[in-house]
């Protein structure tokens, strides 16, 4: 066996890897042992997705959508209680809220008849180049998971050169000084996708790939709303702009055609017409 990214012999590697990170909400994605191997798989899990996953953004919507780590934790998030106190709010699994509040300002909330929390609706996102990095790591995994869900050999995956500048920058951070991606919100965290059933659902994340005509390959992944675009083949993602705009108000994770109203609310089409919805790297 040899790795997806080092190309190394993996044979004595033990762990699973899971292509979108746990804390994520990802448990059914998964590469079993010897695809990356423990190397890899380590040094992706400190120096990548534990960078990406404790930004405020992430820290926020974790908090927000009761989204535990490894180890069964919901990230705490920093609030202000009226008037002016500062305190850590933490979500249970179980659905509680509990807020914790300093020594020094308990008498003062003691006394309050009644008081409002105020929370951050989003926070700072993470370093474009971290980012950049994980969105390939997830996409060429992606890739692999695909073969092996069609019982089909990822040896040629490995041996690709073609391949070798999109790992290499997963890996090492090298083959340019920066990949870009896009990314555009498409549907609101929380909103209620609806299933053939008439059942409602939340998506957590999703991802597809799209061929465009120049015959470039776009991985784009979803999470909790939020598309995230890269172009497996190269650093430039024009392709994925020009398909934006033949095919407005749609998104590669959904049938082209279907009306927007019916799988999104109108958040996606601001995000097409405003480039300062759209994080450019």
């Amino acid at each position: 066996m040899r790795c997806l990214f080092c190309k190394c012999s993996s044979d004595a590697s033990f762990g699973i890897e899971h292509i979108l990170p746990e804390s994520l909400g990802n448990k059914s994605h998964t590469l079993s042992r010897g695809i990356v191997c423990d190397g890899c798989n380590n040094y992706f899990a400190r120096k990548l997705e534990r960078p990406v996953l404790t930004s405020g953004h992430f820290q926020i919507l974790r908090s927000h959508q009761i989204i535990p780590n490894k180890k069964g934790r919901v990230p705490v998030q920093n609030a202000i209680l009226r008037s002016n106190v500062p305190v850590d709010m933490v979500r249970t699994k179980d659905g509680r809220t509990i807020v914790r509040v300093p020594t020094k300002y308990w008498d003062r909330v003691a006394a309050m008849k009644n008081s409002e929390i105020i929370l951050a609706g989003d926070g700072p996102l993470p370093d474009s180049k971290l980012m950049s990095r994980l969105l390939a790591k997830i996409a060429l995994e992606a890739m692999a998971f695909r073969l092996l869900e069609a019982d089909l050999s990822i040896e040629a995956l490995i041996a690709d050169s073609q391949l070798d500048p999109i790992r290499s920058w997963a890996r090492y951070g090298s083959s340019v000084t920066q990949w870009g991606f896009c990314r555009r919100v498409i549907y609101d965290a929380n909103h209620k996708h609806r299933a053939a059933s008439g059942e409602t659902f939340q998506v957590l994340n999703e991802f597809d790939f799209l061929g465009t005509e120049k015959s470039e390959l776009y991985f784009c992944l979803a999470v909790f709303g939020v598309e995230y675009t890269i172009n497996i083949g190269g650093p430039s993602f024009e392709g994925y702009l020009e398909w934006l705009e033949t095919n407005p108000g749609c998104s590669p994770l959904y049938p082209v055609g279907r009306t927007k109203d019916a799988v999104f609310p109108r958040q996606l089409e601001e995000s097409i017409e405003a480039p300062s919805d759209r994080i450019i790297n």
